[in-house]
């Protein structure tokens, strides 16, 4: 196989990877294009950093420092489905990541419930864990 073949069939591979559920494409990061300072729909998804991001807002990107990890406006971290986000199933928390008002989260060994919602209920995207927003978004709870 050519190099020019190579690349064409990662573009059909890509393309089919956009088909994939959110849980389906977590198992699968790796079929999904890395980040390019390039324009983005909403829906979009790709990887950096090893984790999967999706895009919530367009974005043209044509700022290659508007990566996923630091344009909260525009990415959000896909969340693995099985974590429930009750006390017995948190659900891990991330920077960027969409938070739910009353969804427990845990990070390093602490668990922290969500007590804000400023998007009527369509999660809050957070810049930061909950460690760094006891008192404005998150309570600690004894697990």
């Amino acid at each position: 196989m050519t190099r020019a073949e190579a690349l064409a069939f990662r573009k059909k591979i890509e393309s089919a990877a956009t088909l994939l559920p959110d849980e389906q494409a977590l198992e699968s990061i790796e079929l999904f294009p890395a980040w390019e300072p390039i324009a983005y729909t909403v829906g979009d998804r790709c990887r950096y950093n090893g984790k999967l991001y999706k895009c919530y807002n367009a974005i043209t990107g044509d700022n290659p420092t508007w990566t996923p990890d630091v344009t909260a406006a525009h990415w959000e971290v896909v969340a693995k489905p099985e974590e429930e986000g009750t006390l017995n199933n948190p659900i891990a928390a991330e920077v960027g990541m969409r938070y739910y008002k009353d969804k427990y989260y845990k990070e390093g060994d602490k668990i922290y419930k969500c007590t804000r919602d400023d998007s009527n209920g369509q999660g809050t995207i957070l810049y930061y864990t909950p460690s760094q927003l006891v008192g404005q978004y998150f309570e600690e709870v004894a697990a």
